[in-house]
């Protein structure tokens, strides 16, 4: 059965299971770098949310021999779950400007691969970057977190682009400190990292390559936007930094001491992001340069 095939009789079995007093959808949900995914959508009716279950994962268990009846159970039994945790948030958690505030923070994305995003949501340009503003729930069972913020819902709080702006950088940066770690150092510490006995080699990396990220370690590259942050590293180091953006969670810093040509290191960003980000998390393609005399990030 092909993927087509399988999302229609799942929807079917959905529908057929939950009943005349909801209503079920399939629906593609575009994601950042026009990444775009195939959900099911179920409501009651008349309800304000409809949680959004992506379908690939359960294609894949049908594949391995998983029933679309089986299936179908598994999918309304997440939907009560997430039923159930919107229940206790109360279903004002978002509309209600007063209540949602203090969860409202700053994001750094690409702003080639996320114009048509971009036209309907408030942001602010950087090189070739956007900064824009999410709703994070702090909900961990939720499955989905966070809600990038539209036009429509700054129209829906009656607020101004600047108050936005302004409440999104104070959450930010009272409850999402910076981290910095040595790239070996986090090396070491996965499970079954066995050192290889080129210490020398391993030294010289850990000297060089710094991962930046907020404590989470999550939506944390737009720490290289953070008051004085870089030229507080830079100044520790006594030298420039290459900045290679990692994903849209973290970037890396490396001393510009002429260790590494940049032509090198926008390559070396290429191949990461070619081999192993999730496409919807990259943020660019290039390494940026922090110039220490001139106080700012350059292309």
């Amino acid at each position: 059965m092909n993927y087509k095939m399988f999302q229609e009789l799942l929807l079917r079995e959905v529908r057929k299971i939950a009943g005349a007093g909801f209503e079920v959808r399939l629906e593609s949900v575009e994601k950042l770098n026009g990444v775009v995914r195939d959900s099911i959508l179920i409501s009651k009716k008349n309800d304000k949310f409809a949680p959004t279950i992506y379908l690939e994962e359960f294609y894949e268990r049908y594949r391995m021999g998983v029933s679309i009846s089986h299936l179908a159970d598994l999918i309304l039994s997440q939907y009560t779950r997430i039923g159930e945790k919107t229940t206790e948030l109360g279903t004002d958690f978002f509309t209600d400007y007063e209540k949602a505030k203090s969860s409202i923070y700053c994001q750094l994305i690409q702003t080639k691969s996320n114009r048509k995003f971009l036209d309907e949501a408030p942001h602010q340009k950087f090189l070739d970057l956007a900064e824009v503003y999410y709703y994070r729930v702090r909900e961990e069972s939720l499955p989905e977190s966070t809600i990038l913020l539209r036009e429509k819902h700054r129209e829906m709080w009656g607020i101004s682009k600047e108050e936005l702006m302004r409440t999104a950088w104070e959450n930010t940066l009272r409850d999402l400190p910076p981290k910095m770690n040595s790239l070996m150092s986090v090396i070491w510490e996965q499970p079954g990292t066995a050192r290889c006995g080129d210490e020398e080699f391993a030294d010289r990396l850990a000297s060089s390559f710094y991962i930046l990220s907020n404590q989470d370690s999550y939506l944390g590259a737009i720490c290289i936007r953070y008051p004085k942050l870089l030229a507080q590293i830079a100044d520790q180091f006594g030298t420039d930094l290459f900045i290679l953006p990692s994903s849209i969670h973290e970037c890396m810093l490396l001393p510009a001491d002429g260790s590494f040509e940049k032509e090198v290191l926008s390559a070396m960003v290429r191949e990461v992001n070619r081999e192993f980000v999730d496409p919807q998390e990259i943020l660019s393609d290039r390494a940026y340069y922090y110039s220490r005399c001139q106080g700012k990030i350059l292309m």
